[in-house]
């Protein structure tokens, strides 16, 4: 390829491309589920185990500090408490966001195309497409 463009290679290189990416799905679809087995049978029992993921857990899912929008950071409790609260507030009482609904007059709904119509009757595979 590095000497000129060959129609081959490109097609050759496009389809082993998506060979991998399904091989690559398809390995962590298998380590997803086998983690799911293992937490379902060791999980609920009151084991060394299951106390340690505990604790790994809390660790990656605590919020140790936060950064205000002058980009000072905060890390006391109280201090993020209330820059939750108030990023919340502001989210949940902001008018601006007003929604106006789509209305459809009656016996004129929206026509999907042929292609639109394809993919909804496609089969579901249960994998993690790569786009």
């Amino acid at each position: 390829m590095a000497q000129g463009h060959n129609r081959f290679l490109v097609k050759l290189e496009t389809r082993l491309r998506k060979e991998l990416d399904e091989a690559l799905d398809q390995i962590e679809l298998h380590w997803y589920q086998k983690s799911r087995i293992e937490a379902i049978r060791d999980g609920d029992r009151n084991t060394r185990y299951y106390h340690l993921n505990t604790i790994i857990r809390r660790r990656v899912n605590r919020i140790e500090a936060l950064q205000n929008k002058n980009r000072v950071w905060y890390s006391e409790d109280s201090s993020i408490k209330e820059m939750v609260r108030a990023f919340f507030k502001i989210l949940y009482t902001n008018d601006s966001n007003t929604y106006t609904p789509y209305i459809i007059p009656a016996n004129n709904f929206p026509r999907l195309s042929k292609e639109e119509m394809d993919t909804l009757s496609t089969p579901f595979t249960g994998g993690i497409s790569r786009r």
